[in-house]
């Protein structure tokens, strides 16, 4: 918490996997499926740094991050609030955390 409603939400999206994201020749013939990392804000939540719908285009394999991050402002604070993302491409599963905002 940044303070007054504010705060700062980071997230590593690492690639785990032995081979990247998306191959050389995805890229090469316009056949790229970047990695679309969403979220939904609840009502009275306003995003002022960020998107709801982030592109990463590719993640290298073994280890491969990127870290995302995003400010967002809550008009009020209920108790105990758990925000889903997800991270999906036609290449790789879909993966899902929830995000506790405290």
């Amino acid at each position: 918490s940044l303070g007054s409603g504010y705060f700062e939400v980071k997230v590593d999206l690492v690639n785990t996997a032995y081979l990247p994201t998306m191959s050389e020749m995805g890229s090469v013939n316009r056949e790229a499926f970047p990695i679309v990392v969403q979220w939904e804000l609840p009502d009275g939540a306003e995003l002022l740094e960020g998107e709801r719908k982030t592109l990463v285009r590719k993640l290298d394999g073994q280890g491969g991050k990127r870290e995302l991050t995003w400010l967002v402002r809550f008009a009020e604070m209920p108790e105990g609030l758990h925000i889903p993302l997800t991270a999906s491409a036609p290449t790789i599963s879909k993966t899902s955390i929830t995000i506790e905002i405290k």
